[in-house]
């Protein structure tokens, strides 16, 4: 045993430079009304990093761009709830953040 954390591999920095890429490129899509590739991004996204927020967020930003509040809302619920069993979960902001956003759609869903 070496000591080196596994979070020092060059091998872990590129799979989050991939992750964030990945990420990043769900709005891209969502923006060119792309929303089906959008959806197959964050599922694969999902499927690679299932400890990771990113594509369950990402369906939610999907979902919102449909119109399909009620289902971005499930997500974004998802992820409050993922978030605060996180052992490191320090609460506040993301889940304020989150908050925001879901009651932001609950205000359009209303209209």
């Amino acid at each position: 045993m070496t000591g080196r954390s596994p979070l020092s591999t060059p091998e872990f920095d590129v799979d989050l430079h991939e992750l964030e890429l990945l990420s990043n490129s769900v709005l891209d899509l969502v923006e060119a009304g792309s929303y089906d590739a959008a959806e197959l991004v964050c599922r694969e996204v999902s499927r690679r990093w299932p400890e990771q927020l990113h594509g369950i967020e990402g369906m939610a930003i999907v979902h919102e761009a449909r119109g399909e509040n009620n289902q971005a809302i499930e997500c974004l619920e998802t992820c409050i709830a993922r978030d605060r069993m996180a052992v490191d979960w320090g609460g506040g902001e993301t889940d304020d953040w989150y908050s925001e956003w879901i009651e932001r759609l609950r205000a359009r869903t209303r209209e």
